[in-house]
This record gives structure tokens, sequence and C-alpha cells, in this order.
């Protein structure tokens, strides 16, 4: 009994640490130690290439660890690979509006689809 309780500990804790696991289709470059984030892709002054794009599981984006998390493991990976950058890509199936009640007190409403259980972005290569 106790090494089925061992067993299933292990599982467990081996399958959450892969859920982090981002997968990635694209170039690589020589590693890097440092990277900028970007929501934007006008905040990107300098010039620069696409080198890739990169998407982490998660079963919950509203929720904040979970996203740090999946962000951590992005920026890992993007240093491995060689990025300069990260630019994160917004969720358009992601739907918010705000509504208004009789008392005037505002109520903020999301629907949203199986693609909010990935954060997606672009890393990339600054040109010389």
């Amino acid at each position: 009994m106790k090494y089925r309780l061992i067993l299933f500990i292990l599982i467990l804790l081996s399958s959450c640490a892969s859920f982090y696991k981002p997968s990635y289709i694209g170039r690589s470059y020589s590693p890097t130690s440092t990277v900028e984030f970007f929501f934007r892709e006008t905040d990107i002054s300098r010039d620069y290439e696409i080198m890739g794009k990169v998407t982490a599981a998660v079963s919950n984006r509203a929720y904040a660890p979970e996203a740090k998390r999946a962000q951590s493991a992005i920026e890992a990976l993007a240093k491995e690979k060689g990025a300069d950058a990260i630019l994160f890509e917004s969720n358009p199936s992601l739907v918010t509006k705000i509504e208004n009640q009789d008392n005037n007190s505002k109520v903020i409403t999301s629907t949203s689809n199986d693609s909010d259980n990935y954060i997606t972005a672009l890393l990339v290569k600054y040109k010389n």
C-alpha cells in the first residue's frame, strides 16, 4: 500500500511538471541569458525577425499562479532557443463586456472556448 501511494504521488508530480512544458516550432540560435517581454508588436523599437512560435498549456489562464508558471516556462525556452524577446499574443476568443445593471453597477462577463487553455507567444530575434 505504501508503494502504491508513493507511485501515485510520483505520477501526479510528473504530470504537473510536464503540463507547463511549452511546445515550440521555429529556428534556434545560441542561448541568451535575458529576454524582454512585449505584449504589443508596436512596442518593439528595434529591427527584428520572428524566429518561431511557442505554446504553453494551462488549465485556467485566469488563475495568476498558473499563468506565471507558464510564463516562466516560456521564458526559459526562449532563452534556450536564443531569443532576445518574447511577444505574447492576445487571445481573440476571450470576449469581455461590461453590462450596466439597473442600479448603475457594472458587471463584467466573459465567454471563452478551449483556446483559452493556451498561452501563445512569438519568439523574437533582433537584427544587428
